[in-house]
């Protein structure tokens, strides 16, 4: 792929995925989180039936079933997460709560797999959750949106890790 190709789909991939809590934020105020999660799936899919019909398929259920899991931690539970939290937060609050994915991803490895990780890995670990206090205004918000915006955070990671190991 060309540079400049590069470079245009990355800024593009930047400007869709920094406006798209600002305008969920917006989108809440003519309608329910579900229903803009309905919208968004939709219209997803929609947009990617092209691309996919042609491609093969998994063929057991073992697969479908290892396909589901990853979808409902990476879409339906950090989207609902999303949503849910910008009713009560700011979506730049709900953005670096949710973007917390990596941290989440080496906890979750560490707990659930039995993954070590370097003294350094877990300084990073530290000062990431470090940062997110910081981006939070040094407090800790109580409002439910906090903790759906966290649990969203949780549940990439979560996709991640089940992405990374199921293939």
């Amino acid at each position: 792929m060309s540079k400049p190709r590069m470079l245009f789909l990355t800024i593009f991939t930047m400007l869709v995925a920094g406006l798209n809590f600002p305008i969920g934020k917006i989108a809440l105020s003519f309608g329910s989180p579900f229903v803009l999660l309905a919208i968004r799936f939709v219209g997803a899919g929609l947009l990617m039936l092209p691309f996919i019909v042609k491609r093969p398929h998994p063929r057991s259920g073992a697969a479908w079933l290892k396909l589901a899991t990853i979808g409902l931690f990476q879409s339906a539970l950090v989207m609902s997460g999303i949503y849910l939290s910008m009713q009560t937060i700011s979506s730049g609050s709900s953005s670096v709560l949710s973007s917390s994915n990596p941290i989440w991803f080496i906890v979750f490895s560490f707990l659930i797999f039995g993954m070590r990780y370097r003294l350094l890995q877990w300084a990073g670990v530290i000062i990431g959750f470090i940062g997110v206090f910081i981006t939070q205004g040094l407090e800790m918000q109580m409002q439910s949106g906090f903790w759906f915006a966290l649990g969203a955070g949780m549940a990439w990671g979560m996709a991640t890790l089940l992405s990374s190991r199921l293939g």
